[in-house]
């Protein structure tokens, strides 16, 4: 988190950014964002949880990896409280739309629930007109005359791809070249 700080404040220092959105996944990123919003009072933070810290995938990864053990539990505890403790320096938190029952079951009557927004993630759209050229390009994976849409990260058994798979096979277009790096 130390890196992500200095950098960003580097930054802030250089740009006078008008906001800062921090994602949580990896948890460092919000822990530096917090840090920089402590530090530069005015400058509003927004959170942006793919995943809830309390109620995601790694703490239901952890509970199940310990399902018979008594302290099992802990890391939901734990991860309850950092979200607490983290979301104090938020201006608004936007959390998916698939949490929401996950926060009003633990949050309803905290300040974090009054800055939290749900939102669900959006359905590939079609721009109006081509503004991207990869003419420039030298990276092997890009394709001369395609949009490359690229994802980085992991799929795994708690998070189900069926949706992406969904949207990449309705687009039907030959012009989009699909890149999926990561693990599964």
């Amino acid at each position: 988190y130390r890196r992500l700080y200095l950098k960003s404040v580097e930054l802030q220092k250089k740009y006078h950014f008008d906001a800062v959105i921090g994602v949580h996944n990896p948890i460092e990123a919000l822990v530096a964002v917090n840090h920089l919003g402590h530090k530069y009072k005015e400058l509003p933070c927004i959170y942006y949880y793919i995943d809830a810290l309390s109620g995601g995938n790694l703490v239901r990864m952890k509970e199940e990896n310990f399902r018979h053990l008594f302290f099992r539990k802990i890391f939901f505890k734990m991860a309850k409280r950092w979200e607490v403790y983290i979301s104090q320096g938020a201006k608004r938190i936007i959390a998916m739309e698939a949490a929401r029952d996950h926060y009003t079951k633990y949050f309803v009557k905290t300040e974090l629930y009054d800055k939290l927004g749900f939102l669900n993630v959006p359905l590939f759209e079609e721009p109006r007109t081509a503004t991207a050229s990869l003419q420039d390009t030298t990276c092997p994976i890009m394709v001369d005359n395609k949009i490359t849409v690229l994802f980085c990260g992991s799929i795994y058994s708690l998070r189900d791809p069926t949706y992406i798979i969904k949207v990449v096979e309705l687009l039907d277009r030959d012009d989009i070249q699909w890149v999926f790096i990561g693990s599964y």
